[in-house]
């Protein structure tokens, strides 16, 4: 038999042409944000006296607190939980040493603080720097709106600050009476009052002393009235 025919040569496979690479996408450039830095805040300074202020009372009642001491004193700031005491012992000791511009400018330290606007203990003693400062009308001022919120008082103020808010009242209506020469007799009336409630008050506390200088203010007052009547 005659052999097989030969096989044709398979046709060459045509490839596909590769693809184009793609371009390439441009990317947006990102700046980090800068990173954040956390600045502590200033701490308050620390008060240049130490905590506990009691170490001064005594000095302070006396008027014998060291000029460095008041320096030290008057540097606490309004924000310490020390002021009110550091003010405190500073206008005793002002009061007991008889420096008036001291002692005004503890007092209204001690007002800057919200709290003490009504605070009777300090309006009387505001009404009785007034006296010492002859401003008469604010001496009254200041003893009638401590009157108005004694109740306030803690129990061992009450007998003290009520007799000085009497005493205020009855030594600026006398002030006033005198500084008239004599010409409101409204003001005389007034004194004689006070004088009167101020008595009332020192003889319930048993104060024999307190009642003889009523009795001596109402002894003069009463003999100024009858003259002039």
């Amino acid at each position: 038999s005659p052999p097989p025919a030969p096989r044709p040569a398979p046709a060459p496979v045509s490839r596909p042409a590769p693809a184009p690479a793609p371009a390439p996408v441009a990317v947006a450039k990102v700046t980090p944000p800068p990173p954040v830095v956390s600045v502590p805040l200033p701490e308050p300074p620390a008060p240049a006296v130490p905590t506990d202020l009691a170490v001064h009372r005594e000095a302070a009642g006396q008027g014998r607190l060291s000029a460095s001491t008041r320096s030290e004193l008057e540097a606490v700031p309004v924000y310490d939980p020390t002021f009110e005491q550091a003010r405190t012992y500073l206008y005793e000791d002002a009061k007991a040493r008889g420096d008036l511009a001291a002692r005004k400018r503890h007092l209204d330290a001690l007002f800057e603080l919200s709290e003490n606007a009504y605070d009777p203990a300090l309006l009387a003693e505001r009404g009785a720097l007034d006296i010492a400062r002859g401003d008469y009308e604010s001496a009254l001022a200041n003893a009638s709106l401590a009157e108005r919120y004694w109740a306030r008082l803690p129990s061992d103020l009450v007998f003290t600050r009520k007799a000085m808010i009497h005493e205020t009242q009855a030594a600026a209506w006398q002030a006033i009476f005198y500084r008239s020469a004599g010409d409101d007799a409204d003001a005389l009336n007034q004194a004689i009052r006070a004088w009167e409630r101020y008595q009332q008050h020192v003889a319930a506390g048993s104060r024999s002393d307190l009642v003889k200088r009523a009795d001596a203010q109402l002894a003069s007052l009463g003999d100024v009235q009858a003259r002039l009547q």
